[in-house]
């Protein structure tokens, strides 16, 4: 279990944290991977047929995974498990398979709305990034799609983010299950239901990011380039004035409530 089926990790387990993996063996015992910030939280869970596997900084789930798993043992992975965590499991694990995971349905009903003071922009900001591939390019990364689109929405709990695909080539189609601004004429928007068919589809190279891509939509795409340029993170890297100082006002606040200023 990875942190994409987080729904059901934390039926099992109780945890409720932001970072945890876990495994279940043959006999159904559990075992919770949690980093540092949690040895407390993880430690106050253990019970009979559950056992906290503490990491070390530094350490990450796969070095846990070691610790109590032969790497001849069969593992079945999540299919929403990012394609490069796949293949850093299968340089040590010679026995894996991919199982598929009932997708999460989300409660929430977001509104999406616009951050952007001028849409114009937000158009000129897509062809500039069309513009630097040779190729449809495929965004997965929540972040970077609000990003790109310049919106923001609640479907999740502290992220401005909500659950879509979205493809830049010779259309731009964001795939997601919400309603989007007015007058972004420049997006076409189909349900998020319609992604895996449509990528599965395409002849053209499509750029992918391979932190973010999971290992079943990779295995989709026909022709696949992995990015080398991450232009969206270098973009999201670069801040503005008014980023910067709403950076400041919220680390202020953060001091306040860790010092209780």
């Amino acid at each position: 279990l990875t942190n994409n089926s987080h729904t059901e990790l934390t039926r099992l387990t109780g945890f409720s944290g932001s970072a945890c993996e876990a495994l279940v063996d043959s006999k159904g015992k559990i075992y919770l991977f949690v980093d540092p910030r949690y040895h407390i939280t993880a430690k106050n869970l253990e019970r009979e047929g559950l056992k906290a596997i503490l990491l070390d900084m530094g350490e990450g789930y796969l070095d846990g995974l070691k610790k109590i798993a032969d790497e001849n043992a069969k593992i079945l992975i999540p299919s929403t498990i990012s394609h490069l965590k796949f293949l850093k499991y299968k340089e040590h694990f010679k026995n894996l398979a991919i199982t598929d995971v009932e997708p999460e349905q989300s409660t929430k009903n977001p509104e999406i709305y616009s951050v952007s003071s001028d849409i114009s922009k937000t158009k000129i900001k897509i062809e500039l990034i069309k513009s630097k591939y040779d190729g449809s390019l495929l965004l997965t990364s929540l972040d970077e799609i609000a990003y790109a689109l310049d919106f923001r929405a609640f479907e999740f709990d502290y992220m401005s983010s909500f659950s879509s695909r979205l493809v830049l080539g010779e259309e731009n189609i964001l795939f997601c299950d919400y309603k989007i601004p007015e007058n972004y004429d420049f997006i076409k928007i189909l349900p998020l239901s319609e992604f895996e068919n449509f990528i599965a589809s395409l002849e053209d190279k499509i750029y992918y990011d391979e932190e973010n891509i999971t290992e079943k939509t990779f295995s989709l795409i026909k022709n696949p380039v992995k990015d080398e340029k991450k232009l969206l993170q270098n973009m999201m890297a670069i801040k503005s004035s008014d980023e910067i100082e709403h950076l400041k006002f919220a680390f202020s606040k953060l001091d306040e409530a860790i010092f209780g200023f």
